[in-house]
């Protein structure tokens, strides 16, 4: 008879977990929410749904007027309009909610069960650990993403499975999120540089072609001078955010935390796009260095452990530098304190990750720190919630541009 301790399956109880987080989400933002009187259509949800509403009566979808106007590309108004607009409004939220939530969820089991068989034993806890961990410290960014009924889960929960280099998932598969991603919210293509280092010209520019296809989709509905004239409309709209909208404290772009401290809210647009400059620079260094990396089929750094450094790169990049990177982002501190911990080696950067926690974990208790500064909501205001993500895209940035090879995937942790 075996001696040996039981150890416990990390991998089992991380998918329970998940099974009960996506439950709850399923109680709290489908069933009550469908069920109670009082519960309100999601501000951004209603957005959309007028936006169908005129695509029905064939008005502009883009209209500068508006309060808060549709900004998405025209192909997302033409899905929503086919599919959720044709349920009733309170059922369609309910799933959108629900499904936005469950969605992510999915995406990170998919990772947490390629952890499990190519990277670690199952009864490693880092994983399950440090998941509970995001989650606590990204709450907020869950529940206000869906009170909000925005997209972000549905789109980087996408980006989580695009992204994911298991053999599981097919090159055709990928490059469909992909088009789907990027004819959505174009600033995702922050994460051009990561997918090319990791899956190889083949796949980026099968998956540019792919966005091409989507971006043309709206000639299907309307005729040529008709898609034009939409696409012009959008393109008005995205140019004409105003200063306000730009250096609202819910924005925590570095470039909008500093016209915020600064007192420069007028030119929180020139903020903003300095550091885009200085980001598309640092794409171009980075580039150059890994440039003898870069194959035609796939990439070594799909069977490395960069991988992961990419991922969180790319990331940490769109939460630091996206034009409007707001506060409920940091839903995506899941995956990027999983992939950074299992990863880092030095005793350093496990620190700066630990004090990337305890920063998570200090924003919480934000009614001392308004009293003392006299504002309200002052951590969003101060941009404090950056301050993690910030942490994450200095750990990245400094791996990748580490002259250490980095090991093998399926090597020890």
């Amino acid at each position: 008879m075996s001696n040996k301790p039981h150890s416990l399956d990390y991998f089992q109880i991380t998918q329970i977990f998940i099974l009960f987080l996506s439950l709850y989400f399923f109680f709290r933002f489908g069933i009550h929410f469908f069920l109670n009187d009082s519960s309100r259509i999601p501000k951004d949800f209603f957005v959309y749904w007028v936006t169908s509403q005129r695509l029905e009566t064939g008005e502009s979808i883009y209209q500068v007027s508006d309060g808060s106007p549709f900004k998405y590309a025209p192909i997302f108004a033409y899905f929503f309009r086919y599919t959720f607009f044709l349920l009733n409004q309170k059922l369609a939220a309910g799933i959108w909610m629900t499904g936005s939530l469950i969605f992510f969820l999915l995406s990170w089991h998919h990772w947490i069960q390629f952890l499990y068989s190519k990277i670690i034993p199952r009864n490693d806890p880092r994983p399950f650990i440090f998941t509970l961990i995001g989650v606590a410290i990204g709450w907020k960014g869950f529940l206000e993403t869906v009170s909000y009924g925005q997209i972000d889960l549905f789109l980087l929960g996408a980006c989580l499975l695009a992204f994911s280099p298991s053999d599981k998932l097919k090159v055709g598969f990928r490059t469909l999120l992909v088009g789907a991603i990027l004819s959505i919210k174009p600033q995702l293509a922050i994460l051009g540089l990561p997918f090319l280092m990791i899956f190889g010209l083949k796949q980026t520019l099968l998956a540019a072609i792919t966005t091409f296809i989507f971006y043309s989709l709206p000639f299907l509905f309307l005729d040529f001078s008709e898609t034009t004239t939409l696409f012009q409309s959008w393109v008005v709209v995205l140019q004409k955010q105003s200063s306000e909208v730009l250096s609202n404290h819910i924005n925590q772009n570095i470039g909008a935390v500093a016209a915020r401290i600064t007192g420069n809210v007028s030119s929180a647009g020139h903020f903003i796009y300095g550091g885009l400059g200085i980001l598309a620079i640092f794409y171009l260094f980075l580039l150059f260095k890994h440039l003898n990396k870069i194959s035609w089929t796939s990439n070594r750094a799909s069977q490395k452990k960069e991988v992961f450094f990419w991922i969180s790169f790319g990331l940490s990049s769109y939460l630091v530098f996206n034009p409007l990177s707001w506060r409920w982002l940091t839903f995506l501190w899941v995956p990027l304190l999983v992939f950074l911990w299992l990863n880092v080696e030095s005793r350093k950067l496990k620190h700066c990750i630990i004090l990337s926690i305890f920063w998570g974990f200090l924003i919480k208790f934000q009614d001392p720190l308004n009293k003392i500064t006299g504002v309200d909501d002052a951590t969003s205001f101060l941009g404090l919630f950056l301050v993690p993500s910030m942490i994450f895209w200095l750990i990245s940035s400094y791996v990748l541009l580490s002259k250490k090879e980095v090991p093998e995937i399926n090597s020890s942790s």
